[in-house]
């Protein structure tokens, strides 16, 4: 993948970073690793979120990688909450890795466990996390594992999620502004030429 310099790719007012990757640790690193180094290699300037809230703050877009460890994890839960109410949903993309999303909207397999697991103790944060996690299944997002079943390679699958960031970093910081009336038939040559959308 070819380097681009992240200079030219804009940040919104008060961020840091373009993009910031919030995972659980049991991933084995490989999938998460090979993203956040592809992202980088791009130009994105990447943040990889151990305090998430904090990563996600400083960062145009938050992708979440949920999987089996991420929805077992009590911290993990509360700071998604956070996230989730706190922000508008072009800034959140999820990446389902190894669970399905109907999984995730209806509390399923090894999701609903790990989710039974919360509500003992936790009666007054479920609700919270049941919108939440309608939320975030409304998401246009990426399954990964629909790449086990052939679908996709997971190296393909990596370089059509960093296309596609930076493609939505730029609608982000920089959308389209609507042409004056008439100007559209001067501006579209003007447009290709420069590669604008």
């Amino acid at each position: 993948m070819a380097g681009v310099s992240s200079q030219s790719l804009p940040l919104l007012p008060g961020c840091s970073y373009h993009i910031s990757v919030i995972f659980k640790d049991d991933m084995g690193n490989t999938f998460s690793g090979r993203l956040i180094a592809d992202l980088r290699q791009a130009g994105l300037l990447t943040l990889q979120g151990n305090q998430m809230i904090d990563s996600f703050q400083q960062s145009n877009i938050c992708i979440i990688i949920l999987s089996d460890g991420y929805f077992s994890s009590e911290g993990h839960l509360d700071e998604f909450v956070k996230i989730v109410g706190s922000s508008e949903p072009l800034r959140i993309v999820p990446v389902y890795y190894n669970v399905d999303r109907s999984d995730v909207r209806h509390q399923l397999g090894s999701v609903g466990e790990a989710f039974s697991v919360f509500e003992t103790g936790n009666e007054d944060d479920v609700s919270p996390l049941r919108e939440a996690l309608k939320k975030v299944v409304n998401i246009p997002g990426y399954n990964v594992g629909n790449v086990a079943n052939g679908n996709q390679s997971e190296e393909g699958l990596i370089e059509k999620i960093v296309r596609e960031m930076k493609d939505k970093v730029n609608r982000i910081v920089c959308p389209p502004k609507p042409l004056a009336v008439g100007l559209d038939s001067r501006a579209n040559p003007l447009n290709c030429w420069m590669k604008v959308a």
